[in-house]
């Protein structure tokens, strides 16, 4: 790769570098030397080193990164910069936190009879891009392009049916990866005398801030007026960020978010 480069009048060095902890492993990757002109805010995969100037790091194995940006497992990690001059020792940058997750935007409608539609457009950047990329570079098929879909909506509503699904940029690194799709759950807001039960969440499974905890501290209230045996298990945002402190506790209207919590 520095060979190609040098033809064409771009400076670059080597970087040797471990990408996997409690192992060394032979992984080159190469740092190119930009133009001190240069002032792309695409290009975060960049240090500026004393005597070479700004650097950008680039992986020529890695073909679902997009250019300017390296993976999660060379981030915030050690490499040797070889030069003419020497070797040295230089640590790679870290990409801001919004440059590696998923982001879901929906419009959802929820009916008289309870009926539940969607439609949702996801994004994926950073490891989460390249990893959904690398799991369906070889897939043909639209119907199982689509799959990582199924498995969200399956971990959710059990009677969803999806309407319409589609990958976007999936060859193109350079654009936002992500999937557009539309959905319905028959039932999904249920009577109980003068409630509508509802569940809190619509797609995914409510995360656990505490290891080994896959609902989060639980902390149980008892509601004023209420029976020993109507205590229900309060699990809400506001509980698990509070430390267990809940707003709501003692209030009826907690009353309908307990039984709503129905995963």
């Amino acid at each position: 790769m520095s060979s190609m480069l040098h033809e064409v009048g771009i400076a670059s060095y080597y970087v040797s570098i471990n990408t996997a902890r409690g192992s060394v492993t032979p992984d080159v990757i190469v740092a190119i030397k930009l133009p001190d002109a240069v002032d792309d805010p695409s290009l975060v995969a960049t240090m500026r080193d004393p005597k070479l100037g700004q650097l950008l790091f680039f992986d020529p194995t890695d073909e679902l990164t997009p250019f300017g940006q390296i993976a999660g497992n060379l981030q915030a990690n050690y490499g040797l910069l070889v030069t003419p001059n020497g070797g040295e020792l230089v640590a790679l940058p870290t990409q801001p936190s919004a440059m590696n997750g998923i982001q879901r935007k929906g419009k959802l409608v929820l009916d008289a009879a309870g009926n539940l539609k969607g439609d949702v457009n996801e994004v994926r950047v950073g490891d989460r891009a390249w990893a959904q990329r690398w799991a369906l570079h070889t897939v043909t098929k639209d119907s199982d392009r689509i799959k990582p879909i199924e498995s969200l909506l399956a971990s959710s509503p059990s009677n969803f049916r999806i309407t319409k699904a589609s990958v976007t940029n999936l060859a193109l690194t350079d654009l936002l990866f992500g999937f557009d799709y539309s959905f319905q759950v028959e039932n999904y807001a249920k009577n109980a005398g003068n409630l509508l039960l509802v569940r809190s969440r619509v797609l995914g499974k409510q995360d656990s801030i505490a290891a080994g905890n896959e609902r989060g501290p639980q902390i149980s209230h008892r509601i004023r007026g209420t029976r020993p045996w109507q205590r229900r298990v309060c699990n809400c945002p506001a509980a698990r960020i509070r430390g267990g402190r809940c707003a709501a506790a003692g209030r009826r209207r907690l009353w309908f978010r307990q039984l709503s919590l129905q995963d």
